[in-house]
């Protein structure tokens, strides 16, 4: 809650090391926080395959 500047969260949606709930609980504490849930993604992918989609969702915060 002591947080003030804009926080972007992202998880993978099949992350069983820290799941997306974790991200959820943070959400609900940080103020301006912006959560980002990618369904298909787990532990590993997020910054594997999934990294195009990371990518662009911290583009996309940045220029917000």
């Amino acid at each position: 809650k002591d947080v003030t500047c804009p926080v972007l969260l992202i998880y993978g949606g099949k992350d069983t090391e820290t799941p997306p709930e974790i991200g959820k609980r943070l959400a609900d504490l940080i103020p301006n926080a912006d959560l980002n849930v990618l369904e298909t993604q787990d532990h590993y992918s997020l910054l594997g395959d999934g990294r195009h989609q990371v990518a662009k969702r911290i583009r996309d915060f940045l220029q917000s």
